[in-house]
């Protein structure tokens, strides 16, 4: 086992401080954050096989996209139980190791975590220019944000190759724009969910329990990442010295997926349709182009503004015949009895 020298431990501490605090604040934060966030991810697998087992005959976009997403989460697992190991057994004791360099693991955190964001938010931001409506600026509008937050985290991932631990505590300025550009992205897309959802008022055959209600405007908006990418923020701009941001994110990672996985679990499911979706309410369709709309819908799981175009209503006029008037009609030739019952044999055979 090493032991750090005297001449070394008077200066790590005179540069931060008791190392063992030091330690807490970072190699402590990121493996609290690292149990949370492999259970989130165990969440996150039974998610993905309940997907595949009732959406079989969605499209290819989300073939591809749902076992991107599970990669990409499996990958981020590996990258932040590796930097634990490294930290805390390989490296245990040698102070100076773990404060100044850094494992391949860490480094590749950054920009993980930046890919995993742009890829669920591609479902959201698509999902956003199927509406059709005046809010598709805002679907821009984060994509921006989100090429922003990509740039900055091939820069934080580089910075940490070549400098180790002090790319992470120096410039804490690309660290602040590169969370405040996704903070960004996400007020952008769930703004644009939410205010659809307000300004369709889409009636509900029955009033939905406050679960319901919490999974729709809480969960399937993003709101819920949206106030954790926040504290992220505001944890860069009002910590030195730590990695508290870092483990809430590890956290707001996983609840990116999570959030994918339930707006697309969430769809009213329907069975024998190719594409999950069959209309059943016992009204006709007025075009192929209108369910071509609600299959849309439907998949996507956008939020439906309310139809303009009134319901038609058939209505079936049916006479009731008494026995003598039946007799008058048969023996007229009105009323042909041998065709009936052929057509009436033929329907139950």
């Amino acid at each position: 086992m090493a032991v750090l020298p005297r001449d070394d431990a008077e200066a790590l501490r005179s540069l931060l401080g008791d190392p063992s605090s030091f330690l807490s604040k970072t190699n402590g934060a990121m493996l609290v954050g690292s149990f949370i966030a492999t259970v989130l991810y165990g969440s996150l697998l039974h998610q993905a096989y309940r997907y595949t087992r009732l959406y079989p005959a969605d499209g290819a976009f989300m073939k591809i996209l749902v076992p991107t997403i599970v990669i990409l989460e499996t990958f981020r697992t590996v990258c932040d139980i590796h930097y634990s190991y490294h930290d805390l057994v390989t490296k245990y004791a040698q102070i100076l190791d773990i404060v100044l360099y850094l494992p391949w693991s860490a480094n590749l955190l950054p920009i993980c975590a930046v890919l995993i964001g742009i890829t669920t938010h591609l479902f959201f931001i698509l999902r956003i220019w199927k509406l059709k409506s005046r809010l598709r600026f805002l679907a821009v509008l984060g994509t921006a944000f989100h090429v922003v937050e990509l740039a900055l985290g091939i820069v934080l991932s580089v910075r940490g190759f070549q400098l180790g631990a002090h790319a992470y505590f120096s410039k804490k300025w690309i660290i602040a724009v590169c969370f405040g550009a996704g903070t960004l992205a996400d007020l952008s897309i769930t703004g644009a969910l939410l205010a659809v959802m307000y300004n369709g008022r889409v009636s509900h055959e029955r009033q939905p329990s406050i679960w319901d209600a919490v999974t729709v405007y809480f969960i399937n908006t993003g709101l819920l990442v949206f106030l954790l990418d926040f504290v992220v923020f505001i944890l860069v701009l009002s910590t030195n010295n730590n990695l508290y941001w870092s483990a809430v994110h590890a956290v707001t990672t996983k609840i990116y997926a999570t959030t994918l996985m339930s707006v697309l679990n969430s769809r009213t499911h329907r069975v024998g349709s190719n594409d999950g979706f069959m209309i059943h309410s016992g009204a006709a369709v007025r075009s192929i182009a209108h369910a071509r709309r609600l299959a849309t819908v439907q998949r996507w799981n956008v939020p439906e503004e309310p139809d303009r175009t009134p319901a038609r209503i058939a209505i079936n006029v049916q006479t009731e015949l008494g026995g003598d008037d039946i007799i008058s009609k048969v023996e007229s030739g009105i009323i042909d009895v041998s065709d009936k019952r052929d057509k009436h044999d033929k329907h139950y055979v």
